[in-house]
């Protein structure tokens, strides 16, 4: 089932995206409700009415979201590093998150704006110290998030907090789609910015699985229902060519294969 929340009159509102339209289900539950109970069963009973054009709200209110660097070979190569010997873990915070076809927000005197497209896993259960062969049954679901990143920043020092941490630097979207619907291997990733192939990648590419990553991530760091893990990029991003870094106005386009496309302009604030 691929889920999402919507505004109605300001109220964050449970719906589900089927054959590309948005349809809001008549329920009390939340997302938190469903992630938390693990399934989708009541919402199968549900009540639809198609929304023509939907808000889109925040998908969860994530307790934690940890990204993943350096995580597919010719992204590593493209920007002059070696691949890692363990995963290379950094956050973002709750403010970080903005939905589907909402703004990202840039701030003048920096100019090194990045796109970095992602697989997201949505965590469904309290996870700290299980084996790799245990991991995938922790998940909920899978969404495309945007690991937005102000490389200057980034890059000053050897904690890349600050340049990927910034409100609106976690797009998440446009749905979340439920493990017992997807399996995340061998999907297509691509970016787009204001239409142009940027990146494409495959999640079968990745160093680190996704079980890897959430075996070493949970044997440090407990991880609880509506975390999210940001699992890396594919080639491609500005910073390999050292151009086309975002500006005011760009539409970025996140595609992954089955989960569908996530889609944020860039905004300028003084």
């Amino acid at each position: 089932m691929k889920l999402t929340n919507v505004l109605v009159d300001g109220e964050k509102r449970l719906a589900q995206i089927a054959d590309g339209e948005v349809y809001l289900l008549d329920t009390d539950l939340t997302m938190e409700d469903v992630i938390n109970q693990g399934n989708c069963t009541e919402l199968e009973k549900a009540e639809r009415k198609k929304i023509s054009d939907p808000a889109y709200a925040n998908l969860v209110e994530s307790e934690k979201i940890i990204c993943v660097g350096l995580n597919y070979p010719k992204h590593t190569a493209g920007i002059r590093m070696k691949d890692p010997d363990y995963p290379v873990l950094f956050s973002k915070f709750r403010d970080s998150l903005v939905p589907h076809n909402r703004d990202i927000i840039i701030r003048e005197g920096e100019d090194t704006y990045d796109y970095e497209g992602e697989l997201v896993v949505v965590m469904g259960k309290r996870c700290y110290r299980v084996s790799k062969e245990e991991a995938m049954d922790y998940v909920f679901g899978y969404s495309i998030g945007n690991d937005v990143t102000c490389r200057d920043v980034q890059l000053r020092t050897g904690q890349w907090l600050a340049g990927k941490a910034m409100p609106t630097f976690g797009p998440l979207g446009p749905c979340i789609v439920t493990r017992d619907e997807y399996q995340p291997g061998n999907k297509v990733i691509r970016s787009y910015v204001n239409g142009i192939l940027k990146q494409e990648g495959n999640t079968d590419e990745m160093i680190f699985s996704i079980a890897d990553i959430i075996e070493y991530t949970a044997r440090y760091i407990p991880l609880n229902p509506g975390d999210l893990i940001y699992t890396g990029t594919p080639s491609g991003v500005a910073y390999e060519f050292d151009s086309g870094y975002l500006k005011e106005g760009d539409v970025i386009d996140i595609e992954i294969e089955g989960i569908g496309t996530l889609t944020n302009t860039v905004h300028l604030k003084t």
